[in-house]
């Protein structure tokens, strides 16, 4: 019962002789492999928080914001935000605004679609723009379902 709470490296670095060292490599190429998963979880994590801002400075400058760039970064963001949620809601909450500006831009349907699904889901989540995502949706659903030409 001693054994199980023990792991298998330490007992492997603790009496060497008994095992005549190859347990200890074993556990190093156990523990590199765990450090490997490591890097990747945090390589993936680096490049959603930097897509992510890439992306929401994009929507955010005030002169003159680039509603291409910005929906393109968020969309390349948001596999990498699953495990944070707040972040997740942001990135939705951006995504949709993004979306519905190019769809006031261009008069594309599917923009305007995609704006109302992330709105939607960006309203599910709990973050800080949450109300306002709920909103946004909302309007956004109510000009969906109007006439395609109207007031155009």
């Amino acid at each position: 019962m001693l054994f199980r709470s023990i792991p298998i490296y330490a007992i492997g670095l603790a009496w060497p002789e008994v095992f005549g060292g190859t347990l200890s490599i074993w556990s190093h190429g156990a523990m590199l492999l765990g450090m490997l998963a490591l890097m990747v979880v945090q390589r993936d994590m680096y490049m959603g928080h930097g897509l992510y801002w890439a992306g929401a400075t994009a929507c955010s400058d005030k002169a003159r914001p680039d509603w291409m760039g910005c929906d393109k970064n968020l969309r390349a963001a948001l596999p990498f935000m699953n495990d944070e949620a707040t972040l997740r809601g942001q990135t939705l909450f951006f995504l949709g605004l993004a979306n519905y500006n190019i769809f006031k831009l261009t008069t594309d349907r599917t923009k305007l679609n995609d704006a109302v699904k992330f709105s939607e889901q960006s309203a599910a989540l709990s973050h800080p723009m949450q109300g306002q995502a709920a909103t946004n949706a909302q309007a956004m659903k109510r000009e969906a379902a109007a006439p395609a030409g109207r007031g155009r």
